[in-house]
């Protein structure tokens, strides 16, 4: 019983616990709901609210991101443009003001090494010294006045009548004693007497003045009569001395034509070289003067005498370039060494396109330091013109009535040396003899005539010219129809009168066109910057370019009104150069009336043509004009011509028209006496016609033509 009573007891205990238990569980996993559900609503409003903010930043930044994009970034764009030119002109400004410090650098040394060499006394007063007679006085001091003139940068001081006579004896005594110098040397000379003595006083003489040739080639018949008499180290001494002396010399005149010719005898004469030496002494003075052209000449002797290459001579003058753009000399020995260093073989003269781009850049900076400065624009011209013309036929005619034909080419040779034609009719090579016109040694325009048995104006034929078996042949046909014809070379890259560019020239000149361009809007009155924009727009594309041409033309006009008649043959010269290759390959006509030329060029593309139009204009001789040789009718009528010089032995002329022109005289008509062909002349409105007896003069001289038109 009591373990019955003690097992329900335990059971008792037992669920009271899992009662407990389980109560305590539920009570654990029972969830507050409402109190859940109010923290949750809490938490999603407080993210709706995040999101609400976070839009409204979103829709702030697309607004200022708009504002930036649209408004902001242009503005800011607009004016780092307009800040670039002001950029590109410090960056200028400083390479000015390196030059500008190089330059005063160089002075300062300069100055510092004439302070040292000279010191109180001047050189010239050291030369003096050297004389052992006294040939030129101690000149006198005299007090300035009060009043003194400047002229030329020099004090003009007003001296009295005494010291005007002072000074008119003081050079009547150095005139005594030069004379008495001069004739000394000369009796000495005479007498055979080559001895020191003889250099002694023909070195005072020169110490004073040392552009006296004479005295220098009596020295050098000293130094040759003892080279007989001397062993080589007596004259290696005499010789070195003489170099010294020579060198004073050029100290008081460093740019004696005599002293720098007779340096360089002695220094072909001297036993043994110094050719290095003589160059340490040419930097020297071209340290003094870099442009000292004498000393430059000189230098080129030394370098091909010591065999200095090239490459350190371009080296030099790059440096003496960077020390002063405005040193000539150093631009044109560069030129002349470019050519060596890196030749282009595609044009005989011409430097390789990458030293070429090189040397753009190189000029550019130059240009930009100092617009106003022609020895870097005389250069930069230079590299526009480095391209030969390839020889070739430009236009021919020919004709099966006179027999005659005639052929244009580019640019003026002479034959069998420069070139050969071959011509060949109907297949059978033919040989003819070409004659130039006007009988010129070198001509563009050279004329043969053929059998009548090879071209007979009742058959049909075909011509054909080249200049070798590496050219283009031309080809004429002629009928029974067609007794004449024209031909006129088409050109591949639209212009007769310009090169054809590789990719790399083409992108070089226009980038050179576009420097020139900002260079111009910095200074639009820069002469030489309007010369070369007119230069590489011709050269770049002159159709598209054609009013910018002609308004830099004008420009120039007024910019530069004294080099005005220039101006106006350059504008001449592009109209012609229009109106030819406007030209179509069958014209036989050319019509430039009234264009306002002042001169012609190019007269050799006309040779073929029949006609030519050139009546009012401003003319005034007519140059190269027996190139118009196939011309049956000319008119040169209201113009200001002078002389027909120019027209004489043109064959094929028969219509003259002169009138209104400035023909004076009955002899200025003389040359169309030996026009043969010629039958129409009309001089109205020229003064010779009121000159008396002018009609019988000019029946007796022009016997030839039957009809002249003159002012009654």
């Amino acid at each position: 019983m009591d373990c019955a009573a003690d097992s329900c007891a335990t059971d008792t205990i037992s669920r009271d616990c899992i009662s407990e238990l389980a109560q305590e569980y539920a009570a654990y996993t029972t969830i507050p709901i409402a109190k859940e559900k109010a923290q949750f609503e809490e938490s999603v409003e407080l993210l709706l609210n995040r999101l609400d903010e976070y839009c409204q930043l979103v829709d702030l930044i697309r607004s200022d991101t708009s504002l930036c994009l649209n408004s902001t970034l242009p503005h800011i764009y607009a004016k780092s443009q307009q800040m670039k030119a002001i950029f590109e002109r410090i960056d200028k400004l400083e390479v000015f003001v390196g030059v500008v410090r190089r330059n005063v650098a160089v002075m300062e040394g300069l100055v510092l090494k004439a302070e040292a060499d000279v010191g109180s006394v001047s050189s010239v007063k050291k030369m003096l010294q050297l004389f052992k007679l006294p040939l030129f006085g101690t000149p006198k001091k005299t007090s300035q006045s009060p009043k003194q003139a400047v002229n030329h940068g020099r004090i003009k001081v007003k001296t009295t009548a005494e010291q005007q006579e002072a000074k008119r004896k003081e050079r009547e005594q150095k005139l005594k004693l030069y004379t008495a110098g001069m004739s000394k040397v000369f009796s000495k000379r005479a007498a055979g007497e080559l001895d020191e003595d003889l250099l002694t006083v023909s070195g005072q003489l020169l110490s004073a003045n040392p552009d006296v040739y004479t005295l220098w080639n009596i020295r050098r018949e000293v130094y040759t009569a003892w080279k007989q008499l001397k062993t080589k180290d007596e004259m290696q001494t005499s010789l070195e001395g003489e170099l010294q002396f020579l060198e004073q010399c050029l100290r008081v005149n460093p740019k004696s034509y005599g002293v720098w010719q007779h340096r360089a005898w002695v220094l072909e004469a001297v036993p043994q070289s110094r050719w290095a030496q003589e160059l340490e002494l040419c930097n020297k003075f071209l340290n003094y003067d870099e442009r000292n052209f004498h000393c430059w000449d000189h230098r080129r002797l030394v370098v091909d005498r010591g065999h200095v290459s090239a490459d350190d001579e371009l080296q030099f003058t790059s440096e003496k370039i960077k020390d002063n753009f405005s040193n000539f000399s150093s631009w044109h020995y560069r030129s002349k060494l470019l050519p060596l260093l890196h030749p282009n073989l595609a044009h005989p003269g011409g430097i390789d396109e990458d030293t070429l781009q090189s040397e753009f850049e190189l000029v550019q900076n130059a240009v930009f330091t100092d617009p106003d400065d022609q020895s870097s624009w005389f250069y930069h011209r230079w590299l526009l013109g480095r391209q030969q013309r390839k020889l070739r036929v430009e236009m021919c005619h020919i004709s099966s009535t006179t027999n005659h034909l005639i052929v244009t080419l580019n640019k003026s040779v002479k034959y069998g040396k420069d070139f050969q034609l071959v011509v060949t009719v109907d297949g059978d090579l033919t040989e003819v003899l070409w004659e130039a016109a006007g009988g010129r040694e070198y001509c563009p325009v050279w004329m043969a005539r053929l059998s009548k048995d090879q071209l007979r104006d009742d058959a049909t034929h075909k011509v054909t010219v080249c200049l070798g078996p590496d050219s283009d042949v031309v080809t004429l046909h002629l009928d029974t129809e067609v007794t004449e014809t024209n031909y006129l070379q088409p050109s591949s890259n639209g212009s007769m009168f310009s090169f054809e560019q590789s990719a790399t020239a083409s992108t070089v000149l226009t980038e050179q066109l576009d420097m020139c361009q900002q260079l111009h809007e910095l200074e639009p009155e820069n002469k030489w910057t309007l010369l070369s924009l007119l230069l590489l727009m011709r050269a770049v594309d002159h159709r598209k370019y054609s009013n910018e041409t002609m308004s830099c033309i004008e420009k120039l006009t007024q910019v530069d009104p004294m080099r005005l008649n220039y101006y106006k043959d350059c504008r001449s010269k592009i109209l012609m150069e229009n109106a030819i290759e406007s030209l179509a390959s069958a014209s036989c006509k050319i019509c430039l009336r009234d264009a306002g030329l002042t001169s012609l060029h190019h007269l050799e593309y006309l040779a073929c043509l029949a006609e030519v139009d050139l009546s009012h204009n401003a003319l005034r001789r007519i140059q190269d004009g027996f190139l118009l040789q196939h011309v049956h009718v000319l008119d040169l009528s209201h113009n200001k011509i002078t002389t027909c010089e120019g027209l004489s032995g043109l064959d094929g002329l028969q219509t003259l028209d002169l009138s209104y022109n400035s023909l004076v005289d009955v002899d200025d008509l003389h040359p169309l006496s030996s026009c043969p062909q010629l039958k129409l002349l009309n001089i109205e409105g020229n003064a010779v016609c009121s000159t008396s007896g002018a009609r019988q003069q000019l029946r007796a001289m022009l016997h030839n033509v039957p009809v002249i038109h003159m002012d009654r």
